[in-house]
């Protein structure tokens, strides 16, 4: 009998020996995770706070000759004024993620999102020739002036915003402008997106989307303009800030200009990672295995909102 009561002792103790391993094991593998997604939650809490519901207004003004469309988003009380690019999309600002981000920014900003030369509802760019680039500054710069001009603002004061294509854009924009800030969402360095034949074969069938028909050996001439040695071949005046997802790539391409800005510029130089997000902060793309797991806690607007709270926080501190 006392020798059956040791062996019992001896099966419990090691049960609770085993069930504390796995607990360990489980603490482990989750308590990060359960804090990766307390902070997009915080983020799209701060989002959130303060968040009012603005009057929306469709406006239009010429770039270049040609008309662009836009939403404009008045605040009963904006903290400032902001023009949004958009990626790379051919429905231009009406693309979700574009849509989204801009309609959580309007809820603080008086915000411009405009639709590129050639995008959404905007007048196209016409059909593709030889020499021709997609430097579409003057898109942004013209919408920095129509805010500046109607709620009499200087024009350097307008926030510049842009994600993917619209933010290699913005940083290029607000150098000609001299921007006091710019947010560059989802930001790389295009010579690096296109080094190779397939990557530019996956340009040209982008582009096809907006009307334009490139000779895939054309694609880096098209985008020469908006390489990071061009955007940042200078120290921009004001703060630039970087929002990446953690599962974004392109970051890494830029790490040698952002460090040489910092050596250099008096510019302040902020980066804000959005934990376990991608390129599209899952509006689209879940490509990693766990995605199914946390979209049971993060909805597609959370990713959103997640970004403008992270603006919001390091805009306005």
């Amino acid at each position: 009998m006392p020798r059956r009561r040791a062996r019992l002792r001896r099966r419990i103790w090691l049960a609770l020996g085993l069930a504390g391993v796995v607990l360990a094991i489980g603490a482990w593998y989750a308590v990060p995770r359960v804090a990766r997604v307390f902070e997009i939650k915080s983020l799209a809490a701060a989002a959130h706070d303060g968040a009012q519901v603005p009057t929306v207004e469709q406006v239009s003004y010429r770039s270049d000759g040609k008309r662009i469309a836009a939403d404009l988003y008045v605040p009963p009380n904006p903290k400032g004024y902001m023009v949004f690019a958009h990626g790379n999309r051919p429905e231009g600002r009406k693309h979700p993620l574009a849509l989204a981000l801009a309609a959580g920014l309007g809820a603080h900003f008086t915000t411009l999102a405009f639709d590129f030369r050639g995008y959404g509802e905007s007048d196209p760019l016409g059909p593709y020739r030889p020499g021709m680039t997609l430097d579409l500054t003057a898109d942004i710069m013209e919408g920095a002036r129509y805010l500046a001009a109607r709620f009499g603002v200087p024009v350097e004061e307008v926030i510049l915003v842009g994600h993917s294509f619209g933010s290699v854009t913005v940083g290029l924009a607000g150098k000609k402008l001299g921007s006091r800030q710019v947010v560059a969402i989802g930001s790389g360095d295009v010579e690096d997106m296109i080094r190779n034949a397939e990557q530019a074969e996956a340009q040209t069938r982008k582009l096809k989307k907006i009307d334009l028909d490139v000779p895939s050996e054309d694609v880096p001439a098209l985008y020469a303009p908006l390489h990071a040695d061009k955007v940042f071949d200078e120290c921009p005046v004001g703060d630039r800030i970087f929002i990446w997802g953690e599962k974004e790539s392109s970051k890494n391409t830029l790490t040698e200009h952002l460090d040489r800005l910092r050596r250099n510029c008096a510019t302040r130089v902020i980066i804000a990672i959005i934990p376990l997000a991608n390129h599209m902060y899952w509006s689209e793309g879940r490509e990693f295995r766990s995605s199914k797991l946390y979209s049971v806690f993060i909805h597609d607007r959370d990713w959103a909102d997640s970004v403008v709270g992270a603006i919001l926080i390091h805009l306005l501190g």
